[in-house]
């Protein structure tokens, strides 16, 4: 049967009232609308899912579970279709009778309120994702346990829209919470494990923690760019990072080899003329000139000089500060968000 025209009669059956309208077609017409959208015919799978759900709502209730299934199928789809906004008003009506439905405690329940978190985070939402998160997390480490996936996510989202707001002090509480539990599950050196420590760097550097984040850098950019690679991005970011720490606490020799090595990384990776290889030149010529080797640094910004124009101007010093929460993670957060979002109806915890 073709995937609309089983929705069609679906919607024919069920507002004719037919008792077994549910028993015969409607698994076929929820399957028809995952069928379009994974065929990537977007439009026609929201459009046949939200008919299906009115229909649904009409035949048996908005509260009951055929109903609710059918809900959480068009949240996906408009998650999918980067609709993050109307997906938002989506899940806020649709938790009150999901949690009726199933429970607070149930698995269901609680992985829609993490794609709630997650929809709100994708949309910078971050004192929404913190009243979200607070309230979610106490639940969740009482139903599911502190190490449970879902558990550290919510943490996760909540240190990450504290660092969003420079609440530090608290981000690091919860970030120090999350890495023993990721180094035993994971193991130290997996990457989960490795950009938490990440994080907790960027906090208390500007907490102004200089002498623990010294040392704390001395460990972890070694193993980073050991298990990450030197031109992982989270790898690279550190380099920056430790180089403008140093760089504050006087100690420019090494600020500049760390710049200096950052720089050959990104020339071989990406290419002497990438923009974000331009900036690091130039972002290691300002360095070479605070500390008198003013003809390394003119070396070095006599080929960025022709380029000024067309980027809109010379970067920061590097005693401007490490890179923002937000500018650093900006496509690990889109790829890690979509990667973690609970979406299944079905089999909770897992895609569709």
């Amino acid at each position: 049967m073709k995937p609309l025209l089983a929705c069609l009669l679906l919607i024919a059956t069920l507002f004719t009232g037919a008792a077994h309208a549910e028993e015969d077609i409607g698994p076929q017409a929820q399957a028809a609308a995952l069928a379009l959208r994974k065929a990537g015919k977007l439009e026609e799978a929201e459009a046949a899912a939200r008919t299906l759900t009115e229909a649904r709502g009409r035949a048996f209730g908005g509260a009951d579970k055929r109903t609710l299934q059918s809900w959480m199928l068009l949240a996906v789809i408009l998650y999918e279709e980067h609709k993050e906004a109307e997906m938002e008003t989506h899940l806020r009506a649709l938790l009150p009778p999901l949690t009726s439905a199933y429970g607070p405690e149930d698995q269901t329940t609680l992985d829609q309120r993490g794609n709630l978190i997650a929809v709100l985070d994708l949309q910078n939402k971050h004192a929404e994702v913190v009243e979200e998160c607070r309230t979610l997390l106490p639940l969740l480490t009482q139903v599911l346990g502190p190490s449970h996936k879902l558990t550290l996510q919510a943490r996760g989202s909540l240190a990450k829209a504290l660092m969003s707001l420079d609440q530090f002090a608290e981000a690091e509480t919860h970030l120090r919470k999350m890495l023993p539990l990721l180094t035993k599950d994971y193991g130290a050196e997996h990457p989960s494990t490795l950009f938490c420590q990440f994080n907790i760097l960027d906090c208390i550097t500007r907490q102004g923690k200089n002498a623990e984040a010294e040392k704390m850098y001395r460990t972890f950019l070694p193993i980073a760019k050991q298990k990450l690679g030197p031109a992982h991005q989270t790898t690279l970011n550190a380099c920056r990072n430790f180089s403008v720490l140093l760089f504050k606490m006087g100690k420019y020799e090494e600020s500049e080899t760390q710049l200096g090595e950052r720089l050959q990384v990104m020339k071989k990776a990406f290419g002497a003329e990438h923009p974000d290889t331009l900036l690091c030149q130039d972002e290691l010529a300002m360095t070479l000139a605070t500390h008198g080797k003013n003809a390394e640094a003119e070396e070095l910004r006599e080929p960025a000089r022709s380029r000024e124009s067309g980027r809109g101007g010379r970067a920061k010093p590097p005693g401007a500060g490490p890179l923002s929460a937000r500018a650093r993670g900006r496509q690990q957060r889109d790829s890690g968000l979509r990667r973690r979002l609970r979406l299944d109806p079905h089999r909770p915890g897992q895609k569709l």
